[in-house]
């Protein structure tokens, strides 16, 4: 009955002892003999020299010695027996396990760290050296020694478990700090302009989680780098839980202004003539693009004039840069079509001193005609006040035709702008009335 009691209290004290961790520990601690650890050496940290039958011993209270990710922790483990039995051959393995992860258990991938050959002396040292991974910082690993004499489910030491009580051995625990408790960098501050986006650049830390605060103008708060687009300074907040260590750092985005500017009107300007001048909004310290830069005697200027007429229509774009920041604005310049024109004389037939009424239809509006006649093979200027005979008269009069006459008339905008062909000849023939003799009876 005593030796169940005994038991009981074996079962139970563990789990109050290891928290969240299972029970592991040899339960034949009345026994002298049994297989135990005497001291461990962990890198330059000796525990005390122990020759006690306890099955378990909690070290985790033991200031031991950080290491680095991806430093290497060195084992001694020195084993002897319990004092009184002297003799006996058995075979014994011990395992490592260590919880990288601090889920509370030992069977994640990875985290059985060490495992012995069989061994057959009381008093074996074992040695293992362990890498700790590149991705386990800043945390507190809790470290299993399993240490037993192999039998029954445990026949090699492959088989040993983190778990369970077992007859003859002992199981130790440790918590070793593994170093590089990150102090996280969000990145560095930048600097875009209005409508940009940018990439936040933090530190990575792998299995980390993040978190980004506030949630405006950004494609994902839970990723490491999300898409920012912030309208106005803006100072993202990034939290990083790195296996329950959690640090905190900032980043701000300064949002500089695209430059405010207005053009000049649009123009709408006859074929071959030259637009006036084209312009921006004069900010000082401002950069100036005009793009095409054709026909443009200033193009890296807020305002240019033309060195040349236009044909085609045009749109020229200006760029305008202030402090690595940009805006675009256009002005149209559209430039009409030569004119074409047709010509209707009346009346047409005419008598002999009839006025001949000439009106010329446009294909577009102009105000400036050159009419003219032609009775002996030489065309002749209507108009004669103004040089080269154009006029702002439409329709004109052409006075007293006397015999059959051509007419044409050709066109242009106004001056500095190309001329139409000429229109289509137009014949007015006269019409020879002949009276009959009247003769009396």
């Amino acid at each position: 009955m005593s030796m169940r009691l005994l038991i009981v209290i074996f079962v139970f004290i563990p789990a109050l002892v290891f928290g969240q961790y299972c029970n592991s520990s040899g339960s034949s601690t009345s026994i002298s003999g049994s297989e135990l650890i005497t001291q461990v050496l962990i890198g330059s940290n000796l525990t005390p020299y122990s020759i006690s039958c306890t099955g378990y011993t909690d070290n985790t209270a033991l200031n031991l010695n950080s290491y680095a990710s991806g430093s290497t922790i060195q084992f001694l483990i020195y084993t002897n027996k319990c004092a009184g039995l002297t003799t006996g051959l058995f075979a014994k393995g011990c395992k490592i396990y260590m919880d990288w992860n601090n889920d509370g258990d030992f069977f994640d991938l990875n985290e059985t760290v060490y495992t012995s050959t069989i061994t057959y002396s009381w008093t074996h040292t074992f040695i293992a050296n362990v890498v700790v991974p590149q991705n386990v910082q800043c945390t507190q690993v809790r470290t299993r020694i399993v240490y037993t004499r192999l039998g029954g489910a445990w026949v090699v030491p492959a088989a040993i478990g983190p778990c369970g009580s077992y007859n003859y051995g002992e199981t130790e625990d440790y918590i070793i700090p593994i170093e590089s408790c990150f102090s996280v960098d969000a990145g560095s501050d930048q600097v875009i302009c209005e409508n940009d986006t940018s990439t936040l650049n933090p530190q990575i830390i792998a299995g980390a989680t993040y978190s980004w605060y506030p949630n405006i103008d950004i494609s994902n708060t839970n990723i490491p780098n999300p898409i920012i687009y912030p309208n106005s300074t803006t100072t993202y907040i990034l939290t990083v839980d790195s296996s329950g260590n959690v640090s905190n750092d900032s980043v701000t985005i300064y949002v500089y202004p695209n430059p405010i500017i207005t053009t000049s009107q649009d123009q709408i300007i006859c074929n071959g003539g030259t637009p006036t001048n084209i312009s921006v909004t004069n900010i000082p310290g401002a950069t100036y693009s005009w793009n095409p830069s054709t026909n443009l005697a200033s193009p890296s200027s807020y305002q240019t004039s033309f060195n040349s007429s236009l044909i085609n229509s045009t749109t020229y774009v200006i760029t305008v840069g202030l402090g690595g920041c940009y805006s675009t604005d256009s002005v149209e310049i559209e430039v009409n079509p030569i004119p074409t024109v047709s010509l209707i004389a009346s009346p047409n037939p005419a008598c002999i001193g009839d006025d001949i009424i000439l009106l010329a239809n446009t294909s577009i509006p102009v105000i400036r005609y050159r009419f003219q006649s032609n009775t002996s093979n030489t065309w002749q200027n209507i108009t004669t006040q103004n040089p080269g005979g154009w006029g702002t008269t439409n329709p004109v009069i052409f006075n007293n035709i006397s015999t059959t006459t051509q007419f044409r008339v050709r066109v242009r905008e106004d001056w500095g702008c190309n001329t139409s062909a000429w229109s289509p000849v137009i014949t007015v023939p006269i019409i020879n009335i002949s009276t009959q003799p009247i003769i009396h009876n």
